[in-house]
């Protein structure tokens, strides 16, 4: 895999430069070269955004706990909303658990920012997701998902972390198409069924 990751990053950079727009760009990229797309389109949005192109500033490959330690100027006011959202994504790449990157988007961002970053991360647990949450290839296989459980990850946030909800339910129904291809489930009144018993439970 020599080049691979750099090479992806270029493909992150040059998709963001056409775009302009992270989000659009984050849910074109896959996971493959270990998350090297990713890491390209986030790079690319910080030098426009924030005009930061510093060597020793690497948010993208940096430890969750240095991206805690520096991260909340990059989640400080409207106009980074994007860029806080692609740090969640970076997070969730990094740690591939959702306590551990939800946890840190709750030490860097506050308020509206906050469901941005957490956004990420649950966006990125899936995969990315593409245009109109539809799943392809790149959708992950979520070994620890509980075979039965349609409201993972949702289900899985604590009480005492009620702000993680809302960006948690925006991605449920990627996650509970995993579920449903898993347990081979494709009739659409059945899922039904299961989404509608699991809305019930909450």
């Amino acid at each position: 895999y020599g080049d691979c990751h750099p090479v992806a990053h270029i493909i992150g950079q040059e998709t963001y430069k056409r775009s302009k727009n992270l989000e659009q760009t984050l849910a074109q990229c896959s996971n493959t070269c270990f998350d090297g797309c990713l890491h390209g389109a986030l790079g690319a949005a910080m030098v426009e955004q924030l005009d930061v192109e510093d060597p020793d500033i690497d948010l993208v490959h940096m430890e969750p706990e240095r991206i805690e330690t520096i991260g909340a100027k990059y989640c400080t006011g409207f106009a980074n909303m994007p860029l806080c959202h692609g740090i969640g994504h970076i997070l969730y790449s990094l740690t591939r658990d959702f306590k551990a990157a939800t946890k840190s988007c709750g030490v860097i961002a506050e308020g509206t920012l906050l469901d941005e970053c957490l956004t990420g991360v649950y966006m990125q647990g899936v995969g990315g997701v593409s245009d109109s949450l539809v799943l392809g290839n790149k959708v992950p296989a979520l070994a620890d998902m509980p075979d039965n459980d349609y409201g993972y990850p949702c289900s899985a946030i604590p009480r005492s972390a009620p702000q993680n909800q809302h960006s948690c339910f925006k991605y449920l129904p990627p996650y509970q198409n995993i579920l449903f291809a898993k347990n081979n489930i494709a009739d659409p009144v059945e899922k039904r069924g299961f989404v509608k018993k699991n809305c019930e439970t909450l």
